[in-house]
């Protein structure tokens, strides 16, 4: 899922989640590019609206986190950044071993998906389970600075590094 931070309101940054019928700044538009639900963002609108201070002098171009959009005196930040939650794994196509306790994530099973490596983790959200996710402060795959509380929030927030 991808976010929209806005710092319309007295200078406090308020986050907006992005579904499928996208956002419009007049006289621009945010919105999914093509039909599948896991492709890029894209903005389109006239040259005066600026992305990365830049302008759209094509109409339209492909955002990336952390990307600003400027309309005017509106500037939204786009976020591609997930947030850590328990919920039954998918399953894949072959065999998702947990980094942490090294058994085989089953379809099903609860587990957590690292919002910065992508990779799978057990996590029951009870003390008899594979907590495998909640186990240690940081992610099991190695370089991975993922923090694992579940209410950690957002890593980046624009105006962090501004």
């Amino acid at each position: 899922m991808a976010y929209l931070w806005s710092d319309e309101v007295d200078g406090v940054w308020s986050l907006m989640s992005l579904d499928a019928r996208g956002h419009d700044l007049p006289p621009a538009r945010i919105a999914r590019h093509g039909t599948r639900t896991d492709g890029p963002w894209v903005v389109l609108g006239p040259a005066s609206v600026r992305v990365n201070g830049a302008p759209l002098d094509l109409g339209i171009r492909v955002l990336a986190d952390r990307d600003e959009v400027r309309v005017g005196r509106t500037r939204v930040f786009i976020s591609a950044e997930t947030l850590a939650a328990i919920e039954p794994f998918p399953g894949s196509e072959g065999v998702t071993i947990c980094p942490r306790c090294k058994l085989e994530v089953v379809a099903g099973q609860p587990a957590v998906r690292c919002p910065a490596c992508r990779v799978w983790h057990h996590e029951s959200g009870a003390e008899d389970g594979l907590g495998c996710w909640t186990y240690a402060q940081r992610c099991a795959t190695p370089g991975c600075e993922q923090p694992t509380a579940l209410d950690a929030g957002f890593r980046w927030i624009p105006g962090d590094e501004l």
